[in-house]
């Protein structure tokens, strides 16, 4: 669905935005609702805002795809 929201905005000629938790927060192992994991989350979030580099500009998957493919090509 991402993708297909990705490809619709490009079509269009649309910005695509995209923010999301990244595999470099951990996970806790717990329901995700005690309060010292959200606190993390938060500083995650407000960490990610303020270094710039919280939109992303393509879905994480197509990303990882196309480089990938400029490592083959090397």
């Amino acid at each position: 669905m991402l993708n297909q929201t990705y490809s619709f905005a490009q079509r269009q000629r649309f910005s695509f935005n995209l923010t999301y938790v990244g595999k470099d927060m951990p996970e806790n192992g717990g329901t995700g609702y005690e309060t010292e994991y959200m606190l993390q989350l938060y500083r995650y979030g407000y960490d990610k805002a303020r270094s710039g580099s919280f939109w992303e500009k393509k879905p994480p998957q197509r990303e990882a795809r196309q480089e990938a493919a400029k490592t083959v090509e090397r």
